[in-house]
C-alpha cells in the first residue's frame, strides 16, 4: 500500500507584527520545508462584542480589541497570498462569518479551515461547504456528538472532501491535556484524513501524534521567541524549532521502512564484518580430535557458522591445521 505523505500546516494566523514580518516568515516556512501556511480572515466588527475578555493569562484584553488591533487587510491578503504563489506554498485561511468566506472567494482557495470556536456553527459549515472546496475541521471545545453534527452538515451539502483535526483550544495546552488518544476515537469514527491541530510549546506533541497516525499537523509559527508580545507566542514554536519538528516528522515517516525483516542493503557491509565464524586456537595435526577449547566463534564472518560448532567437536581432523585458520566442514 502507498504511503500518505504528512501535510504540515505552519499556523501564523492574524496580522501579529508588521506585513513585513508575515511575508518574511512565509518565505521561512518555504525553506524549512512546511506545505501549507494558514491565517485567519475577519472583520472585528463581526466577530464579537466590545466587553468580553479573552481568557489569557495576566492579560486583560476584550476580544473586539485584540481582533481589531490583529485583522488582515485587504492590502495584507494580496499581499501574503502573492507570495504564498510565489513560493509555490499552499495558503488558506479561516473565515469567521459568511462576509469573510464571500471575500476569499475573490481568491479562489482550494482549502478552508474551519476553527473550533465555528465548529458548532452550523449555517457557517454548511455555507462554507456549498464552495466544494475541501474543509480542514479543527475539534477544539467539543465532544464526538458535536464533531459528528459537524461532519454530517458539510456532508449534506455534497461535499466530503474533509479532513479533521484533534484539537484542545487551551494556549499553550499542558502535556497533560492533549489527550493524543482522541485521535484513534476519531480514526474509529470518522472515514478521512485525522490529524492534529497542536498548541503545545513542543513538538513532543506532533511527533507522538504522526505516530499514532496522523497525517496533518498544524501549529503556530512565530519569527523568534523575542516576539512575547505575539498572542500566540506561547503555543509556538519560532523558525528555527519548527524547521527541527519538520525534519523529525519528515524521518518518522522514513524510518517506518518496510515490515519484513530482513538484512538491508546498509547491514551487509557489517554482517562481514561483524557476524562471527570458527577459527583454531592452536595447531591441530590430522586424526586428532577436535576439542571444544581447540574452537573460537569470533569475528569477522568466514566460511563457517556458529551453529557449525556442533558439528565439528570431537571429530577427527582429516588433515593439519594451523592456529587462527577459518575452519570449515571440510576438515572433519
Amino acid at each position: 500500500m502507498k504511503k500518505k505523505n504528512l501535510f504540515i500546516i505552519a499556523e501564523i494566523g492574524a496580522k501579529y507584527g508588521s506585513i513585513s514580518q508575515i511575508i518574511k516568515l512565509i518565505k521561512d516556512v518555504k525553506r524549512i520545508g512546511a506545505d501549507a501556511v494558514k491565517f485567519q480572515t475577519y472583520n472585528a466588527k463581526y466577530l464579537s462584542d466590545k466587553v468580553s475578555l479573552l481568557p489569557l493569562k495576566g492579560k486583560k484584553i476584550t476580544q473586539h480589541s485584540f481582533f481589531l488591533k490583529n485583522q488582515l487587510t485587504h492590502r495584507d491578503h494580496k499581499a501574503i497570498i502573492a507570495t504564498c504563489k510565489k513560493a509555490k506554498l499552499i495558503w488558506f485561511s479561516t473565515p469567521a462569518h459568511f462576509t469573510d468566506v464571500d471575500y476569499l472567494e475573490k481568491f479562489q482557495p482550494k482549502i478552508y479551515k474551519i476553527g473550533s470556536d465555528d465548529l458548532t456553527n452550523i449555517p457557517l459549515i454548511k455555507y462554507i461547504a456549498q464552495k466544494k472546496k475541501k474543509i480542514i475541521l479543527s475539534t477544539g471545545m467539543s465532544n464526538l456528538i458535536d464533531i459528528k453534527k459537524a461532519v454530517k452538515a458539510i456532508e449534506e451539502e455534497g461535499n466530503k472532501k474533509i479532513d479533521i483535526l484533534h484539537c484542545v483550544s487551551d494556549y499553550p495546552t499542558e502535556i497533560k491535556n492533549i489527550n493524543l488518544n482522541v485521535i484513534k476515537t476519531l480514526k474509529k469514527n470518522f472515514n478521512y484524513k485525522i490529524g492534529l491541530s497542536d498548541h503545545t510549546n513542543n513538538d513532543l506533541t506532533s511527533i507522538l501524534a504522526t505516530t499514532m497516525g496522523a497525517e496533518i499537523i498544524e501549529k503556530h509559527i512565530i519569527p523568534s521567541y523575542e516576539l512575547k508580545n505575539w498572542p500566540d507566542a506561547e503555543a509556538s514554536l519560532d523558525v528555527n524549532d519548527f524547521g527541527k519538528m519538520i525534519f523529525k516528522l519528515r524521518n518518522i515517516k522514513k524510518a517506518y521502512g518496510s515490515k519484513k525483516r530482513i538484512v538491508f542493503n546498509c547491514e551487509k557491509k557489517w554482517k562481514i564484518k561483524a557476524h562471527k565464524s570458527l577459527y583454531a586456537t592452536k595447531n591441530i595435526k590430522k586424526g586428532e580430535l577436535i576439542k571444544p577449547s581447540n574452537i573460537l566463534i569470533r569475528r569477522p564472518k568466514g566460511k563457517t557458522r556458529p551453529i557449525d560448532y556442533y558439528k565439528l567437536i570431537n571429530k577427527k581432523a582429516k588433515f593439519d591445521i594451523n592456529k587462527e585458520d577459518n575452519l570449515t566442514l571440510k576438515i572433519v
